[in-house]
């Protein structure tokens, strides 16, 4: 595994080279992307660091505006079952920045770096998590290996998978199996998603079927209920 993300991490930063002259002569024209970029780097301000020191942290990245909305009704129950432990939360967009600002009170709140170890790392060092709750398809080789060397759990929630896309993702299977199988859990929106993720190599007894988030609560009986909640159970 070392050796694949150790190439991984070689061509993640050959395209950050590529990209980074016209991002530079780009910036000025998109205030957007300066918002709290040096988050993007693995860079935090001090009140972020100082809020990260207990250590005792379940980390939720949802991407946008959607997966940040349909993980609201889970992190609730989470919050309440779990009382032991401080929630802290990554996004990629500014949208989803704003619904999660808007629905929690001062959320340690912050945008997930670019996938490369150097960054990664340096944000893994600070949220230290016990748990990683990633919703849909974030499955971030750099983020799943160092939150598992640090030995934290991983578990994905409405997690998806197009058929459409399948052959893409078997043209890197080896890689994308390992990858993949960092992950303690997947909660996948129904039998078509889990069949995918059969055929990329995780095990059955690592899957479950939740529905989708966007539309249905977030568990769907009592059974589902237990099922999930022990999924995203630190201990």
């Amino acid at each position: 595994m070392f050796i694949m993300m150790l190439l991984y991490d070689m061509l993640v930063f050959l395209l950050l080279l590529i990209a980074l002259i016209p991002f530079l002569l780009l910036l000025p024209f998109f205030p957007l992307w300066r918002h709290k970029l040096p988050e993007r780097f693995g860079i935090f301000s001090k009140e972020i660091k100082g809020k990260l020191k207990s250590g005792n942290n379940i980390w939720i990245h949802a991407a946008s505006a959607g997966e940040a909305r349909c993980i609201i009704p889970l992190v609730e129950r989470m919050q309440k079952e779990l009382t032991g432990y401080s929630f802290v939360f990554s996004v990629t967009t500014r949208n989803g920045r704003k619904v999660l600002e808007s629905h929690f009170k001062s959320p340690l709140l912050f945008y997930l770096p670019l996938d490369f170890i150097p960054f990664i790392a340096a944000t893994v060092k600070a949220v230290k998590p016990k748990l990683l709750v990633a919703v849909e398809t974030e499955i971030w080789p750099g983020l799943f290996y160092m939150v598992k060397r640090t030995g934290g759990k991983i578990v994905t929630v409405n997690c998806r998978f197009s058929n459409k896309n399948i052959g893409k993702y078997r043209l890197i299977k080896p890689f994308f199996k390992r990858v993949l199988n960092l992950a303690d859990y997947y909660g996948m929106r129904n039998e078509e998603d889990a069949a995918v993720i059969r055929t990329l190599g995780v095990d059955d007894s690592r899957i479950f079927l939740t529905g989708d988030l966007k539309y249905e609560k977030p568990v769907l009986n009592i059974e589902k209920q237990k099922e999930v909640m022990n999924s995203v159970n630190p201990a």
